[in-house]
């Protein structure tokens, strides 16, 4: 059976001061996690935001090209042959 030092006498007495001044560099490092997740779920952030616009972009250039192929259509569909012109 292994033995929980929190409870056991032969462990020594627990000293709030010595336990905050031994492990107070952890608070350091909560710190620092922190500040690493916000830095990531912003730069995340941004970065949909950006495929966002560049799929808006590419939607409006992909509406622009359909429209001139579509022109360039009609007008090539509705052109009247040279040698039909001369004669009637």
């Amino acid at each position: 059976m292994t033995r929980d030092p929190r409870f056991d006498e032969l462990s020594g007495t627990f000293n709030q001061e010595k336990f905050e001044k031994v492990y107070s560099f952890l608070d350091e490092v909560k710190a620092n996690e922190k500040k690493v997740r916000i830095l990531t779920n912003y730069r995340h952030y941004v970065m949909i935001n950006i495929i966002h616009c560049m799929e808006d972009y590419v939607h409006v250039v992909n509406q622009e090209v359909e429209r001139l192929l579509n022109k360039e259509y009609q007008y090539k569909s509705h052109k009247v042959p040279m040698a039909a012109k001369h004669l009637s």
